[in-house]
């Protein structure tokens, strides 16, 4: 490999000579990412080290790496005057680029999920309208396939310095794109500090921690190094060349900034310099400085300090304004600074290295900045964005003037748009303190505690309650007590809610004017209510009356109730068909997702009411349908929480192969921050895997569960992993563990969920079948004869024939034959396809022992010929063992055709089949068009097809 490191040269005329010593291992890592991503294997290199020691210049050597090998090359940076605003950095890397491009590329650039970021880089509409009810995870997702479009017309390269002043939805980006970026043609080098003051720390780590992240540290420069820098052409004394090295610590831009102070006071590098060495090291930066604006003169000295006020790229024009500077004067002075190597080169002003920014910067004092600062925002008014203003009056005191706290309150709404509410609340705190006009105050205390509740922020019921105060009685205070029932609701603080949804009830006063407002806030009250030992009696009660006509809800809130009390109804497990009822009317014909959207409060509790009452076909439409919705809100989070669902509803009716796909989906989206349902996905995903026979899978999966327990240990979604432990436990031979997680399980259910229904978890009936391998038959008899009971109280088929065929086994004889041909009849008739096989299953083997063997092989191989179907192989081999035991001889299992896809497989061929391109299909399931490509190769080799258009004829043969 070409040293190139040796060639690079710094742009300083000072020291344009200066090599780039000992990077010869950090310039190489980044020609072998360059490499990787031009040949399809993207990457990510983060350059990390101290201030001063050159992440700029091997930033810099990355772009010409990139770009000799004919790649795309977008560059930006961090900005300690904006890190507040969303997406800034992501922003600046690609809206030039987007704004420049032909329109032809640029339609291209913004096809599927990519189309929801258009407005927030094109501008062509507000950006509050356009993205209103977009989520961060949304936009995330969209920013994500714009580069991913980019990226398929030729390789990418991402340059991002200063990513220790990047906004936090910026780096989160980063994060998603890490996570499958080796499937992509692009590659992200950024530079960041360690440890530096009011940097996203945790999601830096989380990005370092990347498995595609490469890590790359500078360290200081040797002695040895640093003394080829020192003496450059010059014959310097070995004491002042160690000196210097001492005082800087091998830093080179510290060593440039110590060399420039000692020649501005006109020393030479003689041992007698030493002393003078010691002096000035560790003010170096600003002694250069100081003695640089010194010399060059008042003007420099001014427009040198509005460049460090204004910050990057800084505009001449607005520069010379705040220096009071005429345009020739202050063309002058910009001339001088970028000569004397303060300022660089470029028609933006901005300074050669953050620390030359910091010294100006901190010249004049704390007060006058902040005086510089208000005339830049002023100046800046009609010539920036609104975040750009109010960037610079976040640092000012307040002055009671209007135009700043209009600036600041547009910026927070445009922040809110992008997602940013936790910046949006910084702002409007900061507007308070301007402070505004009385009239505005109540209006801006509204604004202020919102975005803090959309932030999540810890002090958003003070900043709630004081907005509550300060508002006019009625409409606008009933509307914030609204707003914190529904924020105490959230937070589980039940009787609390209730409190605040009578407050905002009273402060309407019975005015018939506000029956909309009035109506959401009944229906918070009654949320809340239902999770109170007091009211859930009389809600449930009032609404069951109303459940019995046939009058559909009237509102959202409405709805919310009825899905709450869906879901209340199947924690208690005494009625089947009123907890459908309520779910139904909940679902409203889609109602409730057209007028509330997929992320309603209670659609869980609605839609796990459908699934665990066994009415699957209703589930399947509802699940398409909020599928088809996060799909089209580009929301991978949603599309996650309902693959979950549907993937467990898929599980109940015994398509394996389908419930595969859509739960290792689900579980994918772990990479971009996902967990809202993890624990149920890894239930359902270990039982399709152990129902597969693929126990070392199972084993894998259930050991990504610790990354969830902090989380959830203690909340009722454990129980699911409890479980799904104990079902791994139980197919690898080992009842007595597989015991102790049921009953682990059982308890969760009845303490934490406070429910008996098995259609929840099933405890105790696998508890029961654990017992029985124990020996323990009366415990295995009691579990097993209490499931059954509570099981029909409720209702549901699959849960009433899973304890039945578990009784079955464990009573056995004819009672136990008696059982099992009940709970085969039961699952038939609910469509719970491998609970029939498995009941038959039990039937055959019954009917073994009793010696009419010919009449087990009929059952047997009729279980049989359903779990090969469904891909059960745990289930199929236990049946052959049977069946071969019975004198029966099974079937051939099938090695190829559709049968032997994969989950991913099937649902990739099924998409293609249905026309969908490799781009499409990725950006349909949130992956990339690489992994479909992978997909696509096995399907046709597996079909023994030679392309897509051969897919619908193969796949209908098993139709």
């Amino acid at each position: 490999m070409t040293d190139i490191s040796r060639t690079t040269r710094v742009r300083d005329d000072d020291v344009a000579e200066w090599p780039l010593l000992e990077r010869d291992a950090e310039v190489g890592a980044l020609a072998d990412a360059v490499a990787a991503t031009r040949d399809g294997r993207g990457g990510v290199v983060l350059v990390r080290a101290a201030a001063g020691l050159g992440k700029t210049r091997l930033l810099g050597t990355a772009a010409q790496l990139a770009r000799a090998e004919n790649m795309a090359v977008l560059q930006a940076g961090g900005s300690v005057l904006e890190r507040d605003f969303p997406f800034g950095v992501v922003l600046r890397l690609l809206e030039r680029w987007i704004r420049e491009a032909p329109e032809q590329e640029r339609a291209r650039a913004f096809e599927g999920s990519a189309a929801l970021a258009e407005p927030m880089l094109l501008g062509g509409q507000a950006v509050e309208q356009a993205l209103a009810g977009g989520s961060e995870a949304s936009l995330v997702h969209a920013l994500h396939w714009l580069v991913v479009n980019l990226s398929g017309e030729r390789p990418l390269a991402l340059i991002v310095d200063d990513l220790h002043w990047a906004d936090a939805q910026s780096i989160r980006f980063l994060i998603q794109l890490a996570a499958r970026i080796e499937e992509l043609g692009v590659l992200v080098v950024a530079a960041v500090r360690p440890r530096e003051p009011g940097a996203q720390t945790e999601l830096l780590a989380q990005l370092t921690a990347g498995t595609n992240v490469r890590l790359v540290e500078l360290p200081a420069l040797s002695d040895a190094a640093s003394a080829v820098l020192v003496r450059g052409e010059a014959a310097r004394a070995d004491a002042f060349v160690q000196s210097c090295f001492e005082e800087t610590g091998g830093n080179p831009f510290l060593l440039r900034e110590l060399l420039r102070a000692l020649a501005a006071d006109g020393v030479e590098g003689s041992a007698d310099d030493v002393q003078r060495v010691r002096a000035i090291g560790p003010e170096a930066v600003a002694h250069s400085v100081a003695a640089t604006l010194a010399r060059l003169g008042a003007e420099c000295a001014a427009l040198a300090t509005a460049v460090a006020v204004l910050g990057d790229d800084a505009d001449l024009h607005v520069a010379a304004l705040l220096a009071e500077l005429d345009g020739p004067a202050a063309s002058r002075a910009a001339a001088a600074l970028q000569d004397a190597g303060l300022l660089d080169d470029d028609a933006a002003l901005r300074f050669r290295h953050p620390l030359l920014r910091r010294a100006v910067y901190e010249r004049p004092a704390p007060a006058a900045r902040a005086a510089l600062h208000r005339t830049a925002a002023r100046l800046l008014i009609d010539r920036a964005a609104p975040h750009d203003v109010a960037s610079h009056l976040v640092l000012t005191h307040g002055a009671g003037e209007r135009w700043a706290v209009d600036v600041l309150r547009t910026a927070a709404r445009e922040a809110s748009a992008l997602a940013g509410h936790a910046a949006a609340a910084r702002l409007l705190r900061r507007a308070l303190l301007e402070p505004p006009e009385a009239a505005d105050r109540p209006a801006i205390l509204a604004e202020a505690a919102l975005a803090a509740v959309q932030a999540g922020a810890e002090d958003a019921d003070p900043a709630l309650m004081a907005a509550i105060e300060a508002a006019a009685a009625g409409r606008d205070r009933a509307r914030l007590w609204l707003v914190l029932a529904r924020t105490r609701f959230q937070r589980g603080e039940m009787r609390e809610s209730v409190e605040a949804a009578e407050h905002g009830l009273a402060a309407l006063d019975g005015s018939e004017a506000e029956e909309s407002l009035t109506l959401e806030l009944e229906a918070a009250r009654n949320a809340a209510a239902l999770w109170t030992p007091a009211g859930s009696a009389a809600v449930a009660a009032r609404f069951a009356a109303s459940a019995q006509g046939d009058a559909p809800p009237r509102t959202q809130g409405e709805r919310e109730v009825l899905a709450w009390l869906a879901g209340l109804e199947l924690l208690r497990g005494e009625d089947r068909a009123r907890t459908l009822t309520f779910a139904r009317r909940a679902w409203d014909d889609g109602a409730y997702l057209r007028e509330g959207g997929g992320d309603a409060a209670a659609m869980g509790a609605m839609t796990s009411s459908l699934v665990r009452s066994g009415a699957w076909e209703e589930a399947f439409t509802v699940l398409d349908a909020l599928i088809d919705d996060a799909r089209r809100r580009a929301s991978p989070l949603a599309y996650a929480t309902w693959r979950t669902t549907r993937g467990t509803c898929l599980l109940h009716v015994g398509r394996l192969a389908e419930a595969e796909s859509d739960l290792e989906d689900a579980l994918a989206a772990r990479a971009l921050g996902w967990d809202a349902t993890a624990p149920i996905a890894i239930e359902s995903l270990v039982t399709v895997l152990i129902e597969q026979d693929r126990l070392d899978d199972a084993d894998a999966t259930l050991r990504t569960a610790a990354t969830l327990e902090r989380k959830f240990a203690t909340g009722p979604m454990w129980a699911s992993v409890l479980a799904a432990r104990g079902r791994h436990a139980l197919a690898s031979g080992d009842p007595q563990a597989a015991r102790d997680h049921f009953l682990a399980a059982g308890r969760f259910t009845r303490e934490v969920l406070r429910t008996d229904n098995p259609a929840v978890i099933p405890w105790r009936s696998e508890a029961a079948l654990a017992e029985r391998a124990l020996g323990a038959t009366e415990a295995a008899l009691a579990l097993a004869a209490e499931e059954v009971a509570v099981a029909r109280r409720f209702g549901a088929p699959r849960p009433l024939a899973v304890a039945l065929r578990a009784q079955a086994v464990i009573v056995g004889g004819a009672d136990g034959l008696a059982l099992a041909s009940e709970a085969a009849q039961v699952a038939q008739d609910g469509g719970a396809v491998l609970v029939h096989a498995r009941a038959l299953g039990t039937i055959g083997a019954l009917l073994r022992a009793s010696r009419r063997r010919s009449d087990a092989q009929d059952q047997l191989r009729r279980a049989l010929d359903i779990a090969a179907e469904r891909g059960a192989h745990a289930l199929a081999r236990t049946l052959r063992e049977e069946l071969v035991a019975s004198g029966g001889r099974p079937r051939r299992a099938r090695t190829h055709g559709p049968g032997s896809l994969t989950a991913g497989e099937r649902r990739v061929a099924l998409l293609a089949a249905d026309g969908l391109t490799n781009r499409q299909i990725a950006d349909a399931l949130f992956v990339t068009p690489k992994a479909i490509g992978f997909h696509l190769g096995n399907v046709y080799r597996k079909l023994g097809i030679g392309g897509r258009e051969h897919l619908t004829a193969a796949l209908e043969r098993t139709r």
